[in-house]
């Protein structure tokens, strides 16, 4: 039987509801996330301030889902690109500055968040990434209280508050905080090694060798936590 949804990812395709395109600079919005090219001109590439408006009106959006919530956590991890310790640094406080608590895991892979979300009381997830997308591109995955992307309908009260001059921040001392949690992919992978459906002593018996290509990623340090746990040999690309 296939593995439960929520521990593994998976990635649809969707159509953009939004997108600019800039000679070779492109800003795509979609159920996917927002994601597009480092610097340049605010709504045209993802620049700082693009991160601060997007992640306040994902603050927003997670208030009106949780109406009755005064202590609200999300939970954020970042891929391997260069930019992605700089806009974890403002995703963070933006959120923090709209009162929400952060769970931040610092380098992870998307399937981790996700799980992350169901499993550390958050209300939703950010995941900084671009996928598949060149180097000079990043992004923001939303996800929502069941570690799953955002329906169609809450991207689009996304990019219709992201586009907004109405939010409403905090005060001093209703400020959110924020917790470091480096172990999130170890309690990843004893979750998966945990499920009943994996036969471990079965894969462990069989003497596997494998190659795995983790474009100097996350999974650069996942992969190799998980294959060890099931005595498989492997060669990181």
């Amino acid at each position: 039987p296939p593995p439960p949804p929520h521990f593994f990812s998976h990635h649809t395709r969707s159509t953009p509801i939004l997108s600019g395109l800039v000679g070779s600079e492109m800003c795509i919005r979609d159920r996917s996330g927002f994601r597009g090219t480092i610097g340049g001109n605010n709504l045209e590439n993802l620049t700082p301030t693009d991160i601060v408006t997007s992640i306040s009106a994902f603050s927003r959006l997670i208030k009106e889902n949780n109406p009755n919530s005064s202590n609200l956590t999300v939970m954020t991890g970042r891929d391997g690109r260069k930019s992605g310790k700089m806009i974890q640094s403002i995703v963070n406080s933006t959120f923090n500055s709209m009162g929400i608590n952060v769970i931040d895991a610092g380098l992870s892979t998307t399937p981790t968040i996700c799980w992350g979300v169901l499993n550390n009381d958050s209300v939703g997830g950010l995941m900084i990434t671009a996928s598949h997308n060149p180097e000079e591109y990043n992004g923001l995955k939303f996800f929502n209280s069941e570690g799953e992307f955002l329906s169609r309908e809450h991207v689009s009260k996304l990019i219709e508050y992201s586009e907004s001059k109405d939010h409403i921040f905090s005060s001093n001392e209703s400020l959110g905080s924020i917790t470091e949690y480096e172990r999130l992919i170890d309690d990843h992978v004893d979750a998966i090694l945990n499920l009943k459906i994996l036969p471990v002593k079965e894969i462990k018996d069989l003497n596997l060798s494998v190659s795995a290509d983790a474009i100097n990623s996350g999974g650069s340090i996942a992969i190799p936590k998980l294959l060890d746990r099931l005595n498989i040999k492997y060669n990181i690309i």
